[in-house]
């Protein structure tokens, strides 16, 4: 965590405005809660998140490790193209045993639509696929198939994302439902111009399966416009969920690659 820190302070330097007077774009951070808002990243430039997860498991002892990306590119304000997965995934087993490879990817087209041109709301669609990536340790070997409901506001300093998504699984154990439903609930308030905090209530349902809950917690740092730290963590609210999460990474504006206008 301290070496992703140093490196995030490293691109704060990098991306630096050069004069105090450039009006720079801003990034459009969906790290670190689970939800994400109906806002795409700066049409024409492509946008970067990385991070570090690590969890423990509540009904074990196993750990979970991962480096998580996503790229995004908007073609306009309302349309635009996700692409993500885990860059690394290790699995330590209590029982001494560790498994470690690339994750799945996931690639999503998504959509705003404004509630109106007077209004800070607006809806957003994500609809897409989990590619099996992975190797045969780490996935199932399944193409699932995603949709996600988007509603975010903003209420003075306050942001306001609800996501509800539905994933049809490719393949499941016996006497488990392919049908998956997640949800999600965030907050965000501006501390200052830079400093922001979140809090975010999020779980899944699906037959045969317990539902799984947490709360989540962050807070996150314009360095620059172009460049967003965060960090934070997660608890498990049921039997199902895992004990703890930590979390860090980045958002990063690349640049721009074509011209929207």
């Amino acid at each position: 965590m301290l070496h992703l820190v140093s490196v995030i302070m490293a691109l704060g330097g990098f991306f630096a405005p050069t004069h105090a007077q450039t009006i720079e774009p801003r990034a459009t951070p969906y790290r670190p809660t689970l939800s994400n808002p109906a806002q795409l990243p700066v049409p024409g430039y492509v946008e970067m998140e990385m991070g570090w997860l690590s969890l423990k498991e509540k009904a074990t002892d196993d750990y979970l490790h991962t480096v998580p990306y996503l790229f995004k590119m908007a073609f306009s304000e309302y349309i635009g193209l996700l692409i993500g997965g885990e860059a690394l995934i290790v699995k330590d087993f209590d029982q001494g045993a560790t498994l470690a490879g690339i994750g799945d990817l996931t690639p999503l087209l998504k959509f705003k639509i404004p509630s109106s041109s007077q209004s800070a709301s607006a809806f957003g669609l994500e609809v897409g696929a989990r590619l099996p990536t992975a190797p045969e340790t780490i996935s199932r070997q399944q193409t699932d198939y995603l949709i996600t409901g988007i509603y975010s506001t903003q209420i003075g300093n306050i942001g306001v994302d609800l996501n509800l998504g539905y994933t049809r699984l490719g393949g499941t154990a016996s006497g488990r439902g392919k049908n998956n439903l997640f949800w999600a609930a965030s907050t965000a308030y501006g501390l200052t111009e830079r400093w922001s905090v979140a809090g975010e209530l999020a779980g899944t349902a699906r037959q045969g399966v317990k539902p799984f809950t947490q709360f989540l917690t962050s807070t996150s740092y314009f360095f620059t416009p172009r460049l967003v730290g965060d960090t934070g963590m997660a608890f498990g609210l049921n039997g199902a969920s895992q004990e703890w999460t930590l979390f860090a990474g980045m958002t990063i504006l690349l640049g721009k690659v074509w011209d929207a206008n």
